[in-house]
């Protein structure tokens, strides 16, 4: 078995990568010239290959040898895919059709994507949401994602390959330290580090299902050794809801220190709550999610300040 990790180099596929090289499976990253060089030295032992996404036009001379994709690569994020729907869609949607593609023709047996459990239901109707609750998206990305389920679904349902679509929730973890533009627990910890204000978008009523780095990865790898798992669409969270409000007080807490906080206007994209059932494919795998907010956040702060406490 070798897995081609396009898109490897960030946090989810770092993590992916050091989990499946503890398992002794074997894998190669993908990814562009400017993420791998900027993490040279977190993936200095593993198989890297310059890979331009979105340009997915010479990439399948690559994939040969490869039994199982992996698909992390993306150009945008929630608040930027509204700077311009036009180009999320472009960037996104049609590469990853010609990424799957590219995998079919290059003979691999399973795809899967990673997808978004805070953008693909919109604002759902009950919570924690299930997978079928999926289908009205209030930002550009949510529906770029949606899209792409929804293609990697049509494929798997012609016979072609195995599709998988994994919905992630809010994953935090140490690689978000090194600068990433996403990962409000980090860039919080940081800021508190520093006696800085938070910044806040909107009042802090905002709920999301906030699952370390470490719990997602495995997630990853179990779907990736886990033969027999159905195509489809899973959620991988915690199933608990925590408030940006009852987040800061939780990093109060572990930190011991307080620094103000500063309320912005609220985003339209932002989704009111959101957290995940995750039974389905805990219930079909070996998977549960892992340590608590509390253990993960209080790690994370103890890798950040060290012996300067």
């Amino acid at each position: 078995m070798r897995v081609a990790i396009v898109g490897g180099a960030g946090f989810i596929g770092s993590s992916i990568a050091q989990l499946l090289a503890k398992e002794e499976i074997e894998f190669g990253i993908f990814d562009t010239e400017e993420k791998l060089r900027k993490h040279t030295k977190l993936l200095q032992s593993y198989r890297t290959t310059i890979f331009p996404y979105p340009d997915v036009s010479d990439l399948d001379r690559h994939l040969n040898g490869y039994a199982i994709l992996v698909h992390l690569a993306c150009t945008t994020e929630p608040e930027s895919s509204m700077e311009s729907m036009i180009y999320d869609a472009r960037t996104n949607i049609v590469p990853s059709l010609e990424l799957f593609q590219a995998a079919m023709d290059a003979g691999m047996e399973r795809i899967i994507f990673s997808s978004s459990g805070g953008t693909v239901y919109g604002i759902p109707r009950t919570l924690p949401a299930k997978e079928d609750d999926a289908g009205n998206p209030i930002c550009a990305y949510g529906v770029s994602k949606l899209s792409i389920e929804n293609y990697l679904g049509l494929y798997a349902n012609s016979g072609l390959i195995k599709g998988i679509s994994l919905r992630i929730g809010n994953p935090y973890g140490l690689f978000q330290f090194e600068g990433t533009t996403i990962g409000i627990v980090a860039h919080f910890l940081t800021a508190i580090s520093k006696g800085n204000e938070l910044q806040v978008w909107g009042d802090g009523s905002i709920v999301r299902d906030y699952i370390d780095i470490d719990s997602v990865a495995r997630a990853f790898v179990t779907a990736i050794t886990s033969s027999s798992l159905p195509s489809g669409s899973y959620n991988i969270g915690t199933g608990r809801g925590i408030s940006i409000n009852e987040l800061i007080e939780l990093l109060f807490k572990v930190t011991g220190r307080r620094v103000p906080v500063k309320y912005n206007k609220g985003r339209s994209f932002d989704v009111p709550g959101i957290y995940l059932d995750s039974s389905r494919f805990s219930s079909l795998t070996s998977w549960r999610p892992g340590i608590p907010p509390e253990e993960g956040i209080r790690n994370m702060w103890n890798h950040l300040v060290g012996d300067k406490q």
